[in-house]
């Protein structure tokens, strides 16, 4: 691995503003060998829009002109609804010839095939016209077992979120800083040195980019955006604060594995058919625990068959509630099974931004110090977050699946009480160790 920017002259570097980072603020810190410095400031996330859910829309079969105005204004509420990506939709096929048959026709019948994963054989389509897609449902619905839109599956926000609930103002902003690894059980009276030795975290993100916390060796790449522009810096951060090992950019899992499935591109934006790939692929490559410190408002039903593969193997999902101060959680920390996470402050209180919506277990997510990247140059940071309080909650499942313990009976048995209510925080906050 190489040292970003000379490690023997301090490889922080201290810049002039504070990075928008995945739904959360990033301040940047500098000035030493150790990164010591002020803080420069934090920006407030902007805010996610609360998307409706798509319901799968098995065999079309239409009579008349009256039945087939109906079925194309069904058709556009499913695959159009709000928040979709304009003119794409995802089709599950419910056999692999009914797959190869679409694959062949497509192109003739108006339809671009931009992705496809044979495995649940799915496609994401492109259409300038719904009338297109229509015809397809008309001529060939009984080979298609779910049609769904394709949603925005994001790090940066977008505008117009769900209605935030009523909360106390200046609660939930006390920063934890360089106490997070003792406020969870973690500090430095504990040796933590092989927690995590033999499991593999997949990060399910914007890519994990070389930096000094993360060993030589370390990280293996998945690239399924491959478009030759820089990581954005949401993924190494995560990937840190699971297995990084140094000062001021400690994981909770230091010799675990990281496989880095890079599905968001340099602006940090996915979609749902990519964050299915990207799980379907952590689990190709044998991931016991999938972090998604991403998210969306829309329910695509390719993103929850993946969730559901990798349930059945017995793999732990762990997700992000989100930022949007709201009283749901996004998908996929929505789907059942998942472990899903809040944020909460060093006070023990809801985070001032987090969801809440009934999440497994909440973490610490105000004021968290990490790695990042940026431009081939490695920095420290200090952020806040859902994303972090998942990625944190990672790297404790890879510890207890190290120790050969039950990652969801320990977090839950271990979770320390706090202010929170279940509601905000399910079991409490994230703890190992003796409370």
């Amino acid at each position: 691995m190489r040292e970003e920017g000379g490690k023997s002259k301090g490889w922080i570097i201290v810049l002039s503003a504070a990075l928008v980072v995945g739904a959360l603020g990033w301040a940047m810190v500098g000035g030493g060998e150790r990164g010591g410095g002020s803080e420069m400031g934090k920006v407030k996330s902007e805010k996610v829009m609360r998307l409706q859910e798509v319901t799968p829309l098995g065999p079309v079969v239409v009579k008349g002109e009256t039945e087939k105005a109906a079925a194309l204004k069904e058709l556009e509420k499913k695959v159009q609804g709000k928040g979709a990506i304009p003119h794409q939709a995802v089709l599950t096929f419910s056999n692999s010839a009914a797959m190869a048959d679409f694959l062949k026709r497509a192109a003739a019948e108006g339809l671009v095939v931009t992705g496809r994963l044979d495995k649940l054989r799915t496609v994401r389509v492109a259409y300038d016209s719904l009338d297109k897609l229509q015809q397809e449902l008309l001529a060939h619905g009984a080979d298609i077992s779910t049609i769904g839109a394709n949603f925005p599956v994001i790090t940066p926000s977008i505008p117009s979120p769900p209605t935030p609930e009523q909360r106390a103002g200046g609660v939930g902003t006390a920063p934890f800083g360089d106490a997070l690894m003792s406020a969870i059980g973690a500090g430095a009276d504990v040796d933590r040195s092989q927690w995590g030795s033999g499991i593999t975290v997949a990060v399910v993100d914007s890519g994990v980019a070389q930096h000094p916390s993360l060993a030589e060796g370390q990280v293996t790449h998945i690239d399924l955006v491959n478009d030759g522009q820089p990581f954005e810096g949401h993924g190494t951060a995560i990937a840190s604060l699971i297995s990084g090992n140094m000062d001021g950019a400690q994981g909770l899992a230091p010799a675990a594995k990281i496989l880095d499935v890079r599905i968001a591109n340099a602006n940090g934006t996915s979609d749902s058919f990519q964050l299915a790939r990207g799980i379907e692929a952590a689990l190709d490559r044998g991931a016991q625990v999938i972090n998604i410190s991403m998210g969306s408002y829309g329910d695509a039903p390719v993103v929850a068959q993946a969730v559901n593969d990798a349930l059945a193997r017995g793999v732990v999902i762990v997700a992000a509630a989100g930022n949007e101060q709201a009283g749901v959680k996004d998908w996929p920390a929505a789907y059942s099974g998942v472990i899903s996470v809040s944020g909460v402050d060093a006070s023990g209180h809801l985070a001032y931004f987090s969801n809440s919506g009934d999440p497994t277990l909440g973490a610490p997510a105000v004021g968290i110090p990490s790695a990042y990247e940026q431009n081939n140059q490695a920095y420290l940071a200090t952020g806040d977050g859902t994303s972090q309080a998942a990625a944190l909650v990672s790297g404790a499942a890879a510890a207890i699946l190290g120790q050969g313990g039950d990652v969801l009976s320990t977090l839950s048995k271990s979770a320390k009480l706090i202010p929170a209510d279940q509601h905000q925080a399910g079991a409490g906050m994230l703890h190992l160790g003796t409370k």
